[in-house]
């Protein structure tokens, strides 16, 4: 049967008014102009180092950067965000069908763990794989590949489908030969559906989606990845407005003012 790997962020969960929230706070006390809405939009899906860096921070800002949005997520962002409509039902019914279902993301893997049992919906999941804090494991690629060696799962991707909602899970699941429906109720936008095997806009077409593939797998194909900026569409002019402004206003905040970043943390994006 398929085994399906299935996002967190924008696919089973719509966690951006409160990772839009800590992300904006976490700007104010830097000092730091906000981008506009297009661009805070982009911010669910890649690394949160990934996206501080996005705005002109070397990565030793970024890290900074990020503790002190982990601590406004961790007190109050994680519990802005609600489930997406029919996926108790979805799941379960995969499940009766036999499939083997796994969370693949790239938000720190105790953060996914929460947000899923507080919506009753994490006994559905075989196995469950996110970001370390500290560790190597950060990509999607990077989780994907944890979940292969975890689960004892075919390495060159057959009978495995990546069930997302950015470019970013299209590319850590097709060096794997892993091919990619992207649902467009998240916060992906039409050139990255472009991009997927597949694109779902219901959960009724996300379900004949999937039973298609398993019906015949190999007609499921990743498309080829092109060379691209890390930069998101149309951002490199606010990257290059917004970058120079606040690095002075970062270094002395990170001195002096940034909050200490926990030994042990418990929370990402």
């Amino acid at each position: 049967m398929t085994t399906l790997l299935l996002d967190v962020d924008g696919t089973l969960i719509d966690s951006y008014p409160g990772i839009r929230a800590s992300f904006t706070a976490t700007l104010r006390d830097l000092g730091t102009p906000i981008p506009d809405e297009a661009w805070l939009r982009t911010i669910p899906g890649p690394p949160i180092e990934h996206t501080f860096t996005r705005l002109g921070l070397t990565p030793a800002e970024a890290r900074v950067a990020k503790g002190m949005y982990r601590e406004h997520y961790e007190l109050s962002g994680w519990l802005d965000s609600s489930l997406y409509p029919e996926w108790p039902e979805t799941l379960a019914e995969w499940k009766a069908d036999g499939h083997t279902l796994c969370v693949a993301t790239s938000k720190n893997e105790m953060s996914a763990k929460t947000m899923l049992r507080n919506f009753g919906i994490e006994q559905y999941f075989d196995f469950i794989a996110g970001a370390q804090e500290y560790g190597p494991r950060a990509t999607k690629a990077d989780v994907i590949q944890y979940v292969i060696d975890s689960m004892n799962l075919p390495t060159d991707g057959s009978d495995m489908l990546m069930i997302g909602d950015r470019m970013h899970d299209i590319e850590g699941a097709t060096p794997f030969g892993i091919p990619t429906v992207l649902v467009s109720w998240g916060y992906g936008s039409p050139d990255e559906w472009q991009a997927a095997c597949r694109t779902a806009s219901t959960m009724t077409e996300l379900k004949g989606i999937v039973h298609d593939f398993n019906q015949s797998p190999h007609s499921f194909q990743p498309r080829p990845l092109t060379n691209e900026s890390d930069d998101e569409p149309g951002e490199a002019p606010e990257k290059a407005r917004l970058g120079l402004q606040h690095r002075a206003v970062l270094n002395s905040t990170s001195r002096s003012s940034a909050p200490a970043i926990s030994a042990a943390p418990q929370w990402g994006m």
